[in-house]
């Protein structure tokens, strides 16, 4: 068993630090991108609908259920992906698209957890984070983030940025001593 939580510390060690570098981490790259080397990279086809869904929700005060309408009804369609099967756009799609720092050229670790249900056995349920670390990202930002509007946006995830990485450092250097104390790897003498 404590070797199997010495490869999931590891392992999640190796994920944060790639986080930190600014790397794409696995997973279906966000509408509006495309993946090429495992690396994100704007995907031109979808540009045009992710700059105006940031448009219509600062600059109008139509609110994500009203951006989504918007699209749908002015004949917008998604690009069916891995990850999509529905054409439409969605209020909650919208939501993820405006609260993902990937569009300004960022990328966040840990905004969602997988965590037990309370009272049950082997139950789990996904939990949004309010805080997460938000590094730069070495893809190319969405949107031109020189627009007055998104300054708030922009300064509260550079906050989250230089706030977390202390914290960060502090669990690192504590999962390394953990694993040399289990001695997973050699010690740095």
């Amino acid at each position: 068993m404590m070797m199997k939580n010495g490869l999931y510390l590891m392992q999640n060690s190796v994920v944060r630090m790639r986080f930190r570098e600014g790397k794409w981490n696995g997973g279906f790259a966000p509408y509006g991108y495309k993946l090429e080397n495992g690396e994100l990279v704007i995907a031109e086809d979808e540009v045009e609908i992710i700059q105006m869904i940031f448009e219509r929700y600062i600059h109008t005060n139509d609110g994500i259920n009203g951006v989504a309408n918007y699209l749908n009804n002015h004949g917008y369609t998604k690009k069916l992906s891995q990850n999509g099967t529905i054409p439409g756009f969605s209020s909650s799609f919208i939501k993820k698209i405006i609260d993902n720092p990937v569009y300004i050229g960022k990328i966040a670790y840990g905004h969602r957890r997988t965590e037990k249900k309370t009272g049950t056995r082997n139950e789990t349920h996904v939990v949004e984070q309010s805080e997460f670390p938000v590094y730069e990202g070495i893809h190319e930002a969405n949107l031109d983030v020189t627009d007055i509007h998104y300054d708030k946006k922009i300064s509260d995830l550079q906050r989250r940025l230089d706030t977390q990485y202390d914290k960060i450092d502090e669990v690192e250097e504590a999962i390394a001593e953990a694993l040399r104390y289990f001695r997973m790897i050699p010690s740095e003498s």
